[in-house]
């Protein structure tokens, strides 16, 4: 097995641990320790979960950054399934 594929296997893992713990934690464990168990995966393997959150900075001056040009804020639709709540769905009865 190539290193990539180890590491990506080891980064999947942590993440489906750090998932069990908040889907079903355990019982018999203080909450307090689950959290901080949670948010040290999240931190030791970039995780995102409910104790951590990673957000990007531009610590460019002005409105240009050397690469992509001035920051912009982007309204980005949620994608759908196919007939999930729309006409598909409405008229399917409909269809001859």
């Amino acid at each position: 097995m190539s290193w990539h594929k180890s590491v990506y296997n080891e980064l999947k893992s942590k993440r489906f641990l750090s998932q069990d713990l908040e889907e079903s934690p355990p019982v018999d464990q203080d909450p307090d320790d689950i959290n901080r168990a949670i948010e040290e995966l999240g931190k030791t393997y970039s995780l995102a979960s409910s104790q951590t959150s990673f957000v990007g900075v531009d610590k460019t001056a002005g409105d240009k950054s050397w690469w992509f040009g001035p920051m912009m804020t982007r309204e980005v639709a949620n994608q759908v399934p196919l007939g999930f709540g729309g006409h598909s769905m409405m008229y399917s009865s409909f269809q001859v």
